[in-house]
């Protein structure tokens, strides 16, 4: 704990380095307050299927963050800018070619239930 889940469209995925761009955002998170870079997993998913709405970009690069509930607002919001310019960097060239969305969002775990 905390994961990165990098979820991203099969035309993405063709178009990027995988490896290089986990370990771009494990690095970016490693940086941030709070974080224990021993506990730091990052993992990707690529989709082969789905669908959006009409007008809506046909790809995408969506980013999840997964922390343990207990951090505040303000670290999450730098938390959250500063992988978001990481994602950017790392796929935005990509993104902007082939026509994606990039997303990043936050997601709080409750602790009483999180096993490990």
């Amino acid at each position: 704990m905390p994961h990165l889940q990098l979820e991203l469209s099969r035309q993405m995925a063709e178009h990027l380095d995988l490896s290089s761009v986990l370990r771009g955002l494990v690095d970016e998170l490693c940086d941030q307050p709070s974080i224990d870079p021993k506990a730091v997993k990052a993992y990707v998913r690529v989709a082969d299927e789905w669908a959006t709405g009409p007008g809506a970009p046909t790809a995408f690069v969506h980013l999840t963050l997964c922390l343990l509930d207990g951090r505040g607002a303000s670290l999450r919001v730098q938390m959250a800018d500063a992988l978001y310019r990481r994602l950017q960097a790392l796929c935005g060239t990509v993104a902007a070619k082939v026509g994606a969305s990039l997303t990043l969002e936050v997601r709080q775990m409750d602790p009483e239930t999180y096993r490990k």
